[in-house]
């Protein structure tokens, strides 16, 4: 229906297409004009972003899903799309510790949708000295490091046959 169909500039709110026939009058001259208009009602996107958790690996696939077939994808890393990183559906993430990505879904229509997800990357960042040359009876030293003092870890060294090192 319409907020007052008796105005010049009703508001419209249909739930399915319509159409609108609009006479104007003008009484004293015995003049009048006859338009239509239609409105047509597009599909509310939903918007949702997979996987739903936290990811284990160094990179971190993220898709978002939704049930138009139409329309276009913008992520970012804030809320207000300054710093757009993509415009797919797709993208992979490889960060360490918490980073919130937005997603944005907008159709021909101009119906726009976002939806945002955490994520909590749990790799472990730790690098290892590469090979070192020394003379038999001589000694290497290797050092692991922790690039992130926020996770605590441990250390097992094996050798090329799966074993456990002996100390």
């Amino acid at each position: 229906g319409l907020s007052d169909p008796t105005i010049a500039s009703p508001i419209a709110s249909p739930v399915v297409n319509t159409d609108y026939f609009l006479l104007i009058e003008d009484t004293l001259n015995n003049c009048f004009a006859e338009l239509q208009t239609e409105v047509i009602v597009l599909d509310n996107p939903s918007l949702s972003i997979e996987p739903f958790g936290v990811d284990c690996g160094i990179e971190t696939q993220l898709t978002a899903i939704t049930n138009i077939s139409q329309g276009d994808f913008i992520w970012a890393t804030d809320e207000n799309f300054n710093n757009i990183i993509s415009d797919s559906s797709t993208i992979v993430v490889s960060s360490f510790g918490v980073t919130t990505y937005y997603v944005q879904f907008s159709t021909s229509g101009a119906c726009v949708v976002t939806e945002s997800i955490t994520v909590q990357n749990t790799s472990i960042n730790v690098s290892v000295e590469n090979s070192q040359f020394v003379c038999v009876g001589d000694v290497a030293v290797y050092t692991a490091t922790n690039a992130d003092s926020l996770d605590i870890v441990t250390y097992t060294w094996f050798d090329s046959n799966g074993n456990v090192m002996d100390f």
